[in-house]
């Protein structure tokens, strides 16, 4: 039983991710060239950093905590409410940051 709800939480984890790299890249694809040029380098950190961490999580043995699914919502939070370009890649980094400890 305790095996199902860890396995659950890492796909709540990874669905989450999938969702904030998703609207990331909204953002930069409805954003105006200077929103595309400042967003451009941390939208591909995600993306890379996003794409190891879920091989890593896909894969036996590699585990979420409660902590980790609590830090992925809140930095989709963060990435939802963000208001201008430098509060969303701030939030970006911090999501980059969270991927690459998740892909570890």
């Amino acid at each position: 039983m305790a095996e199902a709800a860890v396995l659950d939480r890492d796909m709540l984890v990874l669905r989450d991710a999938s969702n904030a790299v998703t609207e990331i890249d909204i953002r930069y694809r409805v954003g105006d060239i200077n929103v595309k040029r400042e967003l451009r380098d941390a939208r591909e950190q995600a993306f890379a950093a996003y794409s190891l961490a879920r091989l890593a999580l896909l894969r036996d043995g590699i585990l979420t905590t409660e902590k980790d699914l609590e830090d992925m919502r809140d930095l989709k939070r963060q990435i939802d409410e963000a208001g201008d370009t430098q509060d969303l890649i701030v939030a970006v980094l911090q999501l980059v940051q969270l991927f690459v400890k998740l892909g570890i």
